[in-house]
């Protein structure tokens, strides 16, 4: 006989794949899936961290923060109402999968930073930029805890956490600050929501 947590599980978890217009056929392996997701949130942040380290070469740095300028107006340009599920699938795709992609081709040596660890710190202009990295491993580190170790309670309110932070970025108003620090703690609100969900997943994020 499957068990109710099993099925608690699964059901959470195909709450997520839903979010994400994505159905079992897609994604086999559900879990397996969203570990992917979580991974390639940890490879984003050590990418920014990657392009914070060059913070003195201008050019790379003015690239770097005008990848996170189309994901503000992105983010800002699909919500318009009640965050449905569509949008939530929508949204987190350009945060995730989009903002990845122009993430790498930034800087080739940033291209492949899944495994980068910054060997000096980085400029004071790039400081936003290296905590913005920094914040992006410790969500995607504490997601993949919480995929590796499931519980449908904890699934169930993923959704909910970083639906409020998206909406938050989109109701930002004014020019005051860059779109890294309209994100930055967005970023860092999701990650402690998440870290709150399990004492198992609370400290897990190594930056290197």
């Amino acid at each position: 006989m499957v068990s109710q947590m099993y099925l608690r599980t699964a059901s959470a978890v195909l709450l997520l794949l839903s979010c994400l217009h994505m159905t079992k056929a897609d994604a086999p392996n559900q879990l397996e899936f969203l570990s992917q997701v979580a991974k390639d949130i940890n490879v984003l942040g050590k990418t920014a961290l990657c392009h914070s380290v060059h913070g003195n070469d201008a050019e790379i740095l003015s690239k770097a923060y005008k990848v996170y300028d189309t994901t503000v107006n992105g983010i800002k340009t699909s919500v318009d109402g009640p965050l449905t599920e569509e949008k939530f699938g929508t949204l987190l795709k350009i945060l995730v999968h989009d903002t990845s992609a122009a993430a790498k081709v930034v800087d080739p040596a940033c291209s492949n930073a899944a495994n980068y660890c910054p060997e000096s710190d980085p400029p004071p202009q790039a400081a936003t930029l290296a905590a913005l990295g920094k914040a992006l491993i410790t969500l995607g580190s504490t997601f993949e805890c919480l995929t590796a170790n499931p519980n449908p309670e904890h699934l169930a309110k993923v959704p909910v956490i970083i639906g409020n932070a998206i909406q938050k970025v989109a109701n930002h108003k004014g020019d005051s600050i860059t779109s890294v620090g309209i994100i930055l703690p967005e970023i860092i609100e999701i990650a402690v929501g998440f870290q709150s969900l399990s004492t198992t997943c609370a400290n897990v994020a190594q930056p290197c």
